[in-house]
């Protein structure tokens, strides 16, 4: 009997009941390395796509605009006063005397009159106490026109209308198609309009 029981043992088979278990910390590790890349992925896609840019520009150029030169730069227009002073419009508008000597700088109009009268021109007397301004300019060809004066004095800041001598058909007349100064002193040349 013991040689029978021996035969059953020898033939019999061991078999485990134990379930395998999962690689818990493998799979978490794994799924890691996806996510992570994944995520460089879609970076990399919102890297490297061009993004729509509005510009605006503003209005458009029209013909118009060109024809009435509202594009025109403003023109540097010095003028020499004597020696080494030079007479000047500033950015913003004013009129400077530059002393090139001195290197110095000195307001001798600010730009409310221009603005008042809505103009850009001016001449300063020779003895350096009045200018003279168009304004209401009237364009007869390209470089003549008639226009009105006002008479500007420097030291109170005040001016007054130029009016020309009386006619029996008008009381003074206010246009004139030239204005300037005389060389010396303050006097004035005209021609009416």
């Amino acid at each position: 009997m013991h040689s029978a029981v021996l035969r059953l043992r020898s033939g019999m088979e061991l078999i485990g009941s134990t379930a395998p278990q999962r690689n818990w910390r493998g799979i978490i590790i794994a799924l890691l390395v996806i996510v992570t890349v994944l995520g460089l992925i879609v970076t990399a896609i919102v890297l490297v796509t061009p993004r729509e840019i509005e510009e605006n520009f503003g209005d458009k150029l029209s013909y118009k605009d060109v024809i009435n030169h509202h594009f025109d730069p403003k023109p540097f227009h010095a003028s020499w006063r004597s020696g080494s002073v030079l007479m000047y419009r500033s950015d913003d508008g004013g009129v400077v005397q530059f002393d090139c000597d001195s290197n110095t700088s000195t307001l001798v109009m600010d730009n409310t009159t221009f603005r008042e009268l809505n103009t850009e021109s001016y001449e300063i007397s020779a003895d350096g106490k009045f200018a003279i301004l168009p304004y209401d300019i009237n364009y007869i060809y390209r470089h003549s026109f008639v226009a009105k004066y006002k008479l500007f004095n420097i030291k109170t800041r005040s001016h007054r209308d130029l009016v020309g001598p009386s006619t029996p058909q008008q009381e003074g007349e206010l246009t004139f198609q030239c204005v300037t100064w005389s060389p010396v002193g303050n006097s004035l040349v005209s021609r009416q309009g």
